[in-house]
């Protein structure tokens, strides 16, 4: 988290930007309730290649991709996102070469998980249909500024980290992978005189949720 939150400020160029990080429950503190996932070293390792990438040093940012691959599968898609170049795209070859060795048996006994694994369309429906519709809003806090002057690389980042929600049964955990995009469009709008409290209100944001 720590290293998410100065990669963030590096990324959107404003050293306060790490404090957009802690308000965003999805990337925060769910993870750090559940050290077992891998969001958090995912997005750290994702998100250095792709500042890396835009500072001109292609040679540490691909091998960082590629372990950010290592990691979790979906992470090289939004370093590309974040970095705004396909070839942040090689990092899909880690995910690629697993897929292809031969499987081993399933550790995981018959229940609510398998289930989501055999019909994630169903299981994603069953999860999201009786949600309340801020739900999908209202967790972004005054990030919702960057919908004010969006750009096309801020849809594709919002296409990509809510499409995740069609075939997967978490929320918030998800669609938040779209904070750096988010915070890079936002920043110029909330730097000013009511800076600290727009970081206040976010940080102790009511609709945040669990973060799930």
């Amino acid at each position: 988290m720590v290293a998410s939150g100065g990669l963030l400020a590096a990324y959107t160029g404003e050293w306060w930007a790490w404090i957009l990080l802690i308000g965003c429950s999805g990337l925060c503190w769910f993870n750090l309730r559940h050290p077992v996932l891998v969001d958090l070293p995912a997005f750290a390792l994702a998100l250095g290649s792709a500042v890396l990438f835009r500072d001109g040093m292609w040679w540490a940012a691909i091998p960082l991709v590629l372990v950010a691959g290592c990691v979790k599968e979906t992470s090289p898609v939004f370093a590309a996102a974040w970095a705004w170049h396909p070839v942040m795209l090689v990092g899909l070859l880690a995910p690629a070469i697993r897929h292809l060795q031969r499987p081993g048996a399933d550790p995981c006994p018959p229940g609510p998980a398998t289930e989501a694994l055999h019909h994630p369309l169903r299981s994603s429906w069953s999860h999201h249909e009786n949600l309340p519709a801020w739900v999908w809003v209202l967790p972004w806090g005054v990030l919702l500024a960057a919908l004010a002057h969006p750009s096309p690389q801020l849809w594709i980042c919002l296409a990509l980290a809510y499409g995740q929600c069609v075939i997967a049964t978490d929320t918030v955990r998800l669609y938040q992978w779209a904070l750096p995009v988010m915070a890079l469009q936002a920043a110029p709008m909330l730097a000013g005189p009511w800076l600290a409290v727009a970081l206040i209100v976010h940080v102790v944001n009511p609709f945040r949720t669990e973060g799930i």
